[in-house]
Order: C-alpha cells, then sequence, then structure tokens
C-alpha cells in the first residue's frame, strides 16, 4: 500500500503538470487503433511463481499532439483497452486426485490515459519519431473463457464476467474477481509518420502497482499481480 500511494503521489502530479503545460499549445487532434500483446507477472500467496501466456487484445481511441519546438511534441491520449493473459489451471473433477487442465483467460477492459513525449526527425517522405512516458489505467469490465481438453467440456464453467476489486471482501456475487481497479506504469515507443496524416507505433508498457486485491484491508504478503504488454498502433491525424 504504501508503494502504491507513494507512485500515486509522484506519477499523477507530473502527468497533470506536463497536460496543463501541453494545454497552451496548439494541438492536432488524431485518432488511433491497434493491438496489445499484454501478459502479467503473476505470484501466488504462497509465494511461487505462476506461468502465463501472452493474450491478443485490441485498443482504439483519440490522441492530441502538441507541439513544444521543432523537433519535440507531447502526445495524451484517452484509449479503450482489451488486455488479459491465459493460465492454465487444474480442475479436479474426482475428489483430490483425479484433474483436467484448462486454460484460462480473462479479457479485461480498461480506460487507459497514455501521456508521452517524443522526439521527431524529418526525413524526406516521412518522419521518425521515439519517445516515452507513463501511462494510467482504470479497470472498467471484462469477461473470461476457460478451455477444457475435448470431451471434458462440461467440467468447467466456459465463459462468464469479471469484475475489478480493490478488496475481495467487496467483491459481488456472479462475476469472477480479478485485479484492482489502477493501474500506473511507464512506457516506450518508436514510431513512423506518412506525410501528415498516417502514423504508425510500436511500443511496450511495464505496470509498477501491485494489482492483487486486498482481504479485509490486507494483502498476502507474497502475492503479486502486474502488467506488461506490446503494441502496435495506426494513427490519423486531422
Amino acid at each position: 500500500m504504501k508503494k502504491e500511494r507513494l507512485m500515486l503521489r509522484i506519477i499523477l502530479p507530473i502527468l497533470l503538470l506536463c497536460t496543463s503545460v501541453a494545454i497552451m499549445a496548439q494541438p492536432k487532434f488524431g485518432i488511433q487503433a491497434g493491438v496489445n500483446y499484454s501478459n502479467v507477472n503473476l505470484i501466488d500467496k504462497e509465494g511461487y511463481s505462476v506461468f502465463t501466456y501472452p493474450n491478443l487484445g485490441y485498443h482504439g481511441g483519440v490522441f492530441a499532439n502538441f507541439p513544444i519546438s521543432k523537433h519535440f511534441f507531447f502526445q495524451p491520449s484517452i484509449l479503450l483497452s482489451l488486455k488479459g493473459y491465459k493460465e492454465d489451471r487444474k480442475v479436479y473433477i474426482a475428489g483430490d486426485t483425479l484433474y483436467i487442465t484448462a486454460t484460462y483467460n480473462p479479457k479485461p477492459i480498461y480506460l487507459e490515459v497514455p501521456v508521452n513525449f517524443f522526439y521527431k526527425y524529418q526525413l524526406k517522405k516521412m518522419s521518425l519519431f521515439v519517445g516515452g512516458g507513463g501511462y494510467f489505467t482504470y479497470g472498467l469490465n471484462g469477461k473470461f473463457k476457460y478451455k477444457a481438453p475435448p470431451g471434458y467440456e462440461s467440467f468447467v464453467v466456459s465463459s462468464g464476467k469479471i469484475q475489478f476489486v480493490d478488496d475481495f471482501g467487496l467483491a459481488k456475487s456472479g462475476p469472477v474477481t480479478f485485479q484492482r481497479h489502477i493501474d500506473l506504469g511507464v512506457g516506450g515507443k518508436v514510431g513512423l509518420g506518412f506525410g501528415k496524416h498516417f502514423s504508425f507505433t510500436a511500443g511496450g508498457q511495464l505496470g509498477l502497482l501491485n494489482l492483487y486485491p486486498l482481504t479485509n484491508g490486507l494483502r498476502p504478503v507474497k502475492a503479486v499481480i502486474s502488467n506488461y504488454e506490446g503494441n502496435a498502433s495506426i494513427g490519423y491525424t486531422f
């Protein structure tokens, strides 16, 4: 909790300050869409690392480019982003001895606000830009799927809803509990601009907060869930 509060106190004021400074510049607005290749760092309550697979998702939203100088610009965005991961889990079908392995695949949807600074180098027919910054996400909702081996589908719940909870004690009945709502992290991007309107970017993000929910105000000391991803986008500037 202390680490999360410290990160909130450091990153959020920086994001707000950068946004307020950039608003004084003349912005150019645009839209973007692309794909996420996301995963999590997952450690269970006993301190054992859990192997997970990446999940392919998508994102889309709007951005604004605020010029700072000839070579530098500032870009905040507002996106809806589908992320997630895959994890093989044991499902016991006869007591505590006989089980099958089913793949659990949560697909959460986030409201995401990345804020990046870029250095831009103009080439003859295109521009190259590279930069980085931070991001804020808020978990909205999502779904999960279980994939069981052929013939064993009846032993697992094939699909359903997930819910973001900050404390397991506040969870609603029905949807499967997932992570805490708020995440903060850092990221980097590299991109190409084509003419005045089109651009392509690729990059990655690393979550800095432990998103494992509390239990009545306390979190298991060893439990960790943190997000990371690679992404690619196509943008159009008006």
